[in-house]
């Protein structure tokens, strides 16, 4: 995508306010107003070039384009009217509670910091970008005139800010079109942000960030501490529905939900009181803006967007073009582009388009880059070796190197893969009884029916997932689970292994009479009120609002979140506003100069706003294609081990090899040293 207007063209809308004080003065009308609003009821508040001057002067170091000022007193004045006193003084209260709580905030901060309370108060008045504390009153004042006033209209628009006008959607409100003059459509909430509704398992692990090869796992060598490798590999067992009592292999007498796994397994307390619901605080769902790790909500997009779409039809217009709207590199049709379509905002390194990286790792069942798979039998033998450090005879597994215990052999090749994987209910080498060579150096597994009767794989996944010849693992709503291995570092540092479930899909529109498309789903209505949707029999839908219904949940603050989130999503929405007051005849120009200034300032706001979201956008798929090449380069290394000490490329500790995928074989063969695998020499054998 390349950006059709300039940023810089923002500069000289800037420049253009110089008009306004001097030479080229504004035309106006004999009341002298440049601009005239009416508002709801039919007053008419003139605005002059007074205005803006005055409006300038009063808060002199705070830079603003023309747009701004003149939505600026055009809010400022709307609440100047007699009938909107007793609004003004609620929120002139509210302005100056604000100026007091940074005033507080600044004496907080002298005691914190021993520095003088007027540094500190300096310091937030520098952020306000204001003089004083008049100025800093003002600010506050305009930003509660301006929440309140954008609010009031959210209320009577909401519904098409969220819908948009996409094909597919309930609203035929055109509210955000096209317009030649004022600049590119929006097309709503739900096509721009993309809102998934998700519940995760967050298991942590002590295991390095970059250790793609040799990561090592805590646990205790107490039969009854659950560290780390019991703890995944339990959870894995718990979401097939099987008895972890006899180690994964028969199913519970009872099968728990997700959501019951979540609040007693994950590590995420936030999401955990939950019952693994996670999303941003502003709405509680996950969107592309959502700062998230990419390997969770990445290649949760990866997953839905280019490998759950078999089933899209060729009449699916809304699925298709939102497809196209979540990985970069793909036409509105879905289709792949060709290398020669496109640009730099949208390939890799080599030349290859996002999309292509994605697609053709499609079927790399070992981890490279597409979509990978973890066989149910790899849980089996994580559990049953946890806490395993010596072989039968006492002896320490490789002189007690933590990197050569089975359990982190068995981690790095099964679990620690960044890319988004499923599990499958293959049983590995180590379940077997005189595994071949082949069997051992497989990522993928051997289908297990043993596996296969588990509950949680018993749900047909093949018409998603046709590349998988056997059912993958859902949880008992039937939703697959997904895996990503994932960490951050800094304040919210951690290092772990993330279960994903899809609650609702972006790209998922169907409805019935009885159950909620995209735009009922995040109704901002709680059960209660007037306008909360409702079946053919009605009773009130299952939507995002009224969802988990396993905790005391306060419905108004989740019908809120979505408002907020829909009120706050476009960066560029007070030009949607002008204009739709514009479109409305509440706003005439007098002065047809201001007026063209006014256009071009929002023509390139939203195209501005657009390109530099898609640019980000882009930047964090080209990043997290990196990172699994760097993966894939690196599990791609195994040890070469030769018979003896005196071979060439013998295998002694070297830094050489460091960092390469140790085989499987240690974990089959780590029960006695008379195996010519644990002999010196042998694959198994290892020197400090």
């Amino acid at each position: 995508m390349k950006k059709s207007i300039s940023a810089l063209g923002l500069v000289a809308i800037v420049a253009a306010t110089a008009a306004l004080s001097g030479c080229n003065r504004p035309t106006y009308d004999a009341s002298g107003s440049i601009f005239t609003y009416t508002d709801a009821t039919g007053n008419v508040v003139s605005y002059t070039a007074s205005d803006l001057l005055k409006s300038y002067q009063e808060v002199g170091s705070s830079a603003s384009t023309e747009f701004d000022k003149v939505y600026e007193v055009l809010v400022r004045k709307y609440y100047e009217s007699s009938d909107k006193a007793s609004k003004l003084e609620t929120l002139k209260n509210n302005a100056k509670r604000s100026v007091e709580s940074s005033k507080s905030a600044a004496k907080a901060s002298a005691n914190t910091n021993s520095t003088t309370y007027e540094e500190e108060f300096q310091k937030i008045l520098d952020t306000a970008k204001v003089k004083n504390e008049e100025e800093l009153y003002q600010k506050d004042l305009y930003d509660e005139e301006k929440s309140d006033f954008e609010t009031t209209y959210n209320t009577d628009n909401r519904d098409a800010m969220r819908d948009g006008s996409t094909e597919g959607l309930t609203s035929t409100n055109y509210l955000f079109a096209e317009d030649a003059n004022y600049g590119r459509a929006s097309k709503g909430w739900i096509k721009e942000t993309m809102p998934y509704h998700v519940r995760h398992i967050l298991v942590k692990v002590s295991a390095a960030a970059g250790a793609y090869t040799q990561a090592e796992l805590t646990e205790s060598s107490t039969t009854s501490d659950a560290g780390e490798a019991t703890k995944l590999a339990t959870t894995i067992m718990r979401l097939a529905g099987a008895d972890t009592s006899t180690k994964g292999v028969t199913s519970a007498s009872s099968r728990e939900s997700f959501g019951e796994i979540a609040k007693s397994a994950s590590d995420d307390s936030s999401s955990a009181a939950k019952y693994g619901e996670t999303g941003d605080s502003s709405s509680g769902v996950v969107t592309k803006s959502t700062s998230y790790v990419s390997e969770f909500k990445l290649g949760m997009y990866a997953y839905d967007s280019l490998y759950n779409n078999e089933n899209v039809t060729s009449t699916d217009s809304y699925t298709k073009s939102n497809i196209a709207s979540l990985v970069p590199g793909l036409k509105e049709d879905a289709t792949e582009v060709s290398s020669a379509n496109v640009n730099s905002d949208e390939a890799l390194a080599d030349g290859t388009s996002v999309y292509d990286f994605f697609k053709n790792g499609e079927t790399y069942d070992n981890g490279d880059s597409g979509i990978g798979q973890i066989p149910y039998g790899a849980a089996v033998a994580l559990l049953k070796n946890a806490k395993v450090t010596t072989d039968a005879n006492g002896n320490p597994v490789y002189e007690s190197n933590a990197t050569f215990y089975p359990r982190n052999v068995l981690f790095n090749k099964y679990f620690n893969k960044h890319n988004i994987c499923v599990i499958t209910p293959n049983e590995i080498a180590s379940n077997m009884t005189n595994p071949t060579d082949a069997q051992i150096n497989s990522y993928d597994g051997e289908a297990s029916t043993t596996y296969e009767n588990l509950p949680g794989f018993k749900n047909n996944t093949t018409d998603i997932l046709p590349e998988f010849a056997n059912n993958v693992l859902t949880d008992s709503e039937g939703q697959i689970v997904l895996v990503a291995r994932a960490g951050t570092t800094g304040s919210n540092e951690y290092q772990g292994v993330h279960f994903i479930v899809i609650q609702r899909s972006a790209l998922d529109n169907s409805s019935t009479a009885d159950t909620p498309n995209l735009s009922q789903y995040y109704t901002m209505y709680s059960p209660s009120e007037t306008g909360y949707p409702t079946t053919s029999s009605n009773e009130k839908m299952d939507t995002f609002v009224n969802y988990n219904t396993q905790v005391t949940a306060d419905l108004d603050t989740r019908a809120n979140n979505i408002k907020n989130s829909v009120k706050s999503y476009n960066g560029s929405e007070s030009t949607y506003i002008f204009k739709d007051l514009v479109d409305k005849n509440a706003i005439k120009f007098t002065d047809s100069s201001m007026e063209k200034r006014i256009q071009t300032y929002s023509e390139t706001k939203r195209q501005s706003t657009v390109d530099d979201a898609y640019t980000t956008w882009c930047t964090s798929w080209k990043t997290y294609a990196e990172l699994l090449e760097s993966q894939k380069e690196a599990r791609s290394l195994t040890f070469d081990f030769k018979a003896s000490p005196t071979d060439t490329n013998y295998y002694a500790g070297s830094a050489s090899a460091k960092n390469r995928m140790l085989s499987e074989k240690v974990v089959v063969e780590y029960s006695t040293h008379s195996s010519d695998a644990w002999k010196v020499g042998g694959e198994c054998y290892y020197v400090k």
